[in-house]
């Protein structure tokens, strides 16, 4: 068997490969718009790539996976989706999320060349917790 390291990241460039059809691929649709949408609007360009993250619940063994105990994850229908665009043109990562009005954009001054190590204040805790369920998050990301 493989190590983690080892195991590619699964690709997709259809929302049906992912979500199915039906009412889950409805929704999916819907959410991926207005990501997309709203990536633009504070952007001003199209996202590079999407990204999305499975929600999870522990079966067994809430917490204590950080000590090195074991768990029984489980996938759940639920998930996070980003959108990332490259932006060559600063040397800033900016982090927002599509209930702009009620979350402020998070901006952080980024090095390619430097690796930072940027302590989470209570609220980018907090703005990151408040994803929900349908969490939603938009990154405007300097690579090198």
């Amino acid at each position: 068997m493989a190590k983690n390291e080892e195991l590619a990241v699964p690709t997709y460039s259809k929302l049906e490969e992912v979500y199915g059809s039906g009412s889950q691929l409805e929704e999916a649709e819907i959410r991926f718009k207005n990501l997309k949408d709203k990536f633009v609007e504070l952007f001003g360009q199209v996202p590079d790539v999407f990204a999305r993250s499975p929600g999870r619940v522990n079966l067994i063994g809430e917490h204590i996976d950080y000590e090195g105990y074991s768990v029984l994850p489980m996938a759940i229908r639920q998930d996070t989706i980003v959108a990332i665009r490259k932006n060559s043109s600063e040397k800033l990562l900016r982090i927002g999320n599509v209930k702009s009005d009620k979350y402020a954009m998070c901006t952080y001054n980024a090095d390619p060349n430097q690796v930072y190590i940027v302590a989470l204040s209570l609220f980018n805790y907090s703005f990151l917790k408040q994803l929900n369920f349908f969490g939603l998050l938009l990154l405007n990301v300097v690579a090198s």
